[in-house]
């Protein structure tokens, strides 16, 4: 059920990668959601791995293969493809600003919140 779950929105994901760049025009914004969800799967396999501490070695590359390496490959590819369309429209220094910008604001909520404990 885990696995149909996670190739619906996996592909569920992959498909609106072009919608996602016609509107931003940002592949780096769209990069980092791809990294988002990544970081979730793989958050889900080490609380599986936590929860069966006697899975098998074949158990956990399958479990990595299906939710993180398969996932990331087919959204970075629908990424690089569609990116390729627009590359002409990118201006690169204004993706590296906005994603300085971006990650300047991640920091400062990372670090508010972490005072508050």
């Amino acid at each position: 059920m885990e696995y149909i779950t996670s190739c619906n929105l996996r592909e569920e994901f992959k498909n609106s990668i072009d919608d996602m760049i016609d509107e931003t025009k940002d592949p780096l914004a769209i990069l980092e959601l791809i990294h988002h969800n990544s970081q979730l799967w793989f958050l889900e396999i080490l609380k599986e791995i936590q929860h069966r501490k006697d899975m098998k070695a074949y158990e956990i590359t399958l479990l990595e293969q299906i939710f993180l390496f398969e996932s990331y490959e087919q959204m970075m590819s629908q990424l690089i493809t569609t990116t390729d369309k627009i590359i002409d429209q990118i201006n690169f220094d204004q993706l590296i600003f906005a994603q300085a910008a971006r990650n300047k604001e991640i920091g400062e909520m990372l670090i508010e919140r972490l005072t508050k404990l």
